[in-house]
């Protein structure tokens, strides 16, 4: 359902499509990252410290007093059961003395997350969540959504409240929901965001898993179905193929010589390829790809690779088109910041044919795309695209398309023998040879860091340094999180006057700017580059030894493992560095632990919840594979109940 449905004016639904939101139904799926249960009233004890809990009392002083400019207030709220003291602090909220003043003497309630100070005994509580005289209206369970910058709490709670009121298409069929038991899905979306209770918020989560885990299972048979139809594109030469392997500054390894040749006896006998390939960064996945598309340019057929980013997109252009000049196959890149003439003769290129590989994000399943003779898709990253965009690129093709699927997060052998059903080919490509292992560490000394840094640097080496966020302003709530801003002013504060050059790339640095600060730091003359996670996929620098990544707890564990590989890829020794204050980080210390993606994806998928999973917005992460690992049972049962829709499809068709 379209955004203007539920009465958005155009500068609101640019600012929620900026934020990956487009439709009424990616709104409703924006579920909160936790809850707080504030429903019902927790006595003040020391055991409670450090739980999040809800006070009814009296408020009956209050205190102000500046430090250092900015305002401390100070409330006294006595516990209405026991007369136990509970200290209620702000800090630089400069407006909260105006509006509880009046509310002295009334009974309050406090939430939040409340502390002991067992040299005191005395009960704290600072910046709660909740200070209210409507005791009824705030005893209930609490949604915490992920904070966004630009865009408000409040205003984004009333965007969900209309969307959460308009009822959208249920992708279970009744019979399924009344088979198992399950709520309809509005229901579960509209508990999601407002639980009634703990009981009703696990069973709506459980509805979505399964939701999720049977939308999953369709678009795979859905696949697979289409598999069996057969393909006119045949591959007949491979010559090309061979010119670009000989260019390799590398030999092959074993893994990428399987999945090239079981692909190309897939094609020769006139079979559809339908591969999955994956592996660790670095491991040659794009190789692997490029030999395809040039054995497709030999036989006279085009090839497509879509990237989930302009950054990626534009690296696998570079990297193939260097090759593709020399050996004669017309190599082009399509996105939408182009010029209009550029991208006029750019699509009459691919219309008739000229244009043998088109490279690009999902502008290459634009309408006015028209494709002379599609016979490969190429997608990296796939998880990061919807299923829509899939669909359409499918669309462009007609005769049998090959799909080959390019994935940096690891599925586990397990889990793709019960997914794929042997319909996909699936590749794991293991590491070249003579690379050595990252090393990784969480620390949290800034001049040990530093250090660090300057004794590569003198190696000849160079590092990335990686926040989560872009400026102060990004979230009021992250105060102990340093941002691009303030660790690129730290950093130059120690390094420029030593000569070392330090500069920084974000997603709001104009594209110019940021390409020419990429190519200087590919080129060796800026040595430390301070970015966010844009160089997770993107920037490819051999050279680059050291990776830190600030406020590590703050990344998923897909994230920084993807974040890890861009070190230790030109036969030096790598080292990432997850600083961080929290060293006992159940995830931190797993990425510490193995270097193994499979291991990884396994044992994290035990450590989330399922709200951490069905609410996960964050790039590098699979939820659909997530949920496949977190509940392989509940898996079997959904794809068990989709290829039953599916061939209940073919058959009502069959009949008509």
């Amino acid at each position: 359902m379209e955004l203007e449905a539920i009465g958005l004016n155009q500068r609101e639904i640019t600012k929620l499509n900026k934020k990956g939101f487009f439709t009424v139904e990616d709104v409703q799926a924006f579920y909160p990252r936790k809850y707080l249960d504030y429903s019902k009233p927790t006595p003040l004890m020391p055991i409670e410290s450090g739980n999040n809990i809800a006070v009814i009392g009296t408020f009956k002083e209050m205190e102000t007093k500046k430090t250092n400019n900015t305002l401390m207030l100070k409330a006294k709220v006595y516990e209405k059961e026991t007369g136990t003291k509970l200290n209620v602090m702000w800090i630089g909220n400069y407006y909260m003395k105006d509006i509880i003043k009046e509310w002295k003497g009334k009974e309050v309630i406090v939430c939040g997350k409340m502390t002991y100070s067992e040299d005191y005994s005395s009960y704290h509580m600072l910046n709660p969540d909740i200070f209210s005289t409507r005791i009824e209206e705030h005893l209930k369970i609490m949604p915490v959504y992920r904070k966004m910058s630009g865009i408000s709490e409040e205003w984004m709670n009333r965007i969900i409240e209309r969307c959460c009121k308009e009822e959208t298409k249920d992708p279970l069929p009744k019979s399924v929901t009344d088979k198992y038991h399950l709520m309809d899905s509005h229901s579960a979306k509209c508990y999601m965001h407002h639980p009634a209770s703990i009981k009703l918020l696990k069973n709506a989560q459980k509805r979505l898993i399964f939701e999720s885990l049977y939308t999953f299972a369709e678009a795979v048979e859905k696949k697979n179905s289409e598999i069996s139809k057969g393909t006119v594109y045949n591959i007949k030469n491979t010559d090309y193929a061979k010119d670009y392997i000989k260019m390799l500054p590398f030999e092959l390894t074993d893994s990428q010589k399987k999945a090239v040749n079981d692909m190309l006896t897939t094609a020769y006998k006139g079979k559809r390829i339908q591969s999955l390939i994956q592996g660790d960064v670095g491991s040659g996945k794009t190789a692997v790809a490029a030999t395809m598309m040039f054995a497709f340019a030999s036989s006279g057929y085009q090839s497509v690779l879509m990237a989930p980013t302009e950054v990626l997109a534009h690296q696998h252009y570079e990297e193939i088109n260097s090759y593709s000049e020399k050996i004669g196959v017309r190599c082009i890149f399509l996105s939408g910041s182009l010029k209009a003439s550029e991208k006029k003769q750019i699509l009459k290129e691919i219309a008739d044919g000229t244009a043998q590989i088109i490279i690009g994000t999902h502008s290459v399943v634009s309408k006015n795309v028209m494709y002379k003779d599609l016979a490969l898709s190429v997608v990296d990253e796939e998880h990061r695209f919807g299923t829509a965009i899939e669909e359409s690129l499918f669309g462009k093709s007609d005769k049998g398309m090959h799909t080959i699927t390019m994935s940096a997060t690891p599925i586990p052998r397990t889990i793709t023998d019960v997914v794929y059903s042997g319909n996909t080919s699936v590749y794991d490509l293991e590491r070249p040879s003579g690379r050595q292992e990252v090393q990784t560490a969480i620390f949290n000394n800034d001049i040990k860091i530093y250090e660090f840094i300057e004794k590569e640097i003198q190696k000849g080496r160079q590092a990335y340094v990686i926040c989560p966020l872009i400026d102060t302003t990004d979230s009021s709530e992250k105060r102990d999180i340093k941002s691009v801003e303030q660790t690129e002013k730290a950093y130059k504060a120690y390094f420029e006057k030593k000569g070392i050059s330090v500069r920084s790339v974000t997603g709001k640095t104009k594209k110019d700017e940021a390409d020419a600060i990429l190519k200087d730091f590919k080129d060796g003359s800026i040595k430390i580059l301070i970015a966010t996670t844009i160089i997770e996929v993107g920037v490819n620098n051999p050279n680059a030894s050291t990776i830190v990544i600030s406020n590590a707890e703050c990344f998923g564990v897909a994230q920084l493992h993807q974040l890890r590989g861009r070190v230790g890829r030109g036969g030096y020794k790598g080292y990432c560095i997850l600083k961080s204050s929290d060293r006992e980080n159940e995830r931190l210390k797993l990425v510490c632990s193995t270097t193994n993606g499979f291991t990884l994806a396994e044992e994290d998928a035990k450590l989330r919840g399922p709200g951490d999973i069905l609410g996960e917005r964050q790039s590098g992460s699979n939820k659909d594979i997530e949920l496949v690992l977190k509940y392989p049972e509940m898996y079997k049962y959904a794809q068990s109940e989709a290829k039953a829709q599916i061939a209940l499809l073919f058959k009502m068709a069959s009949v008509v």
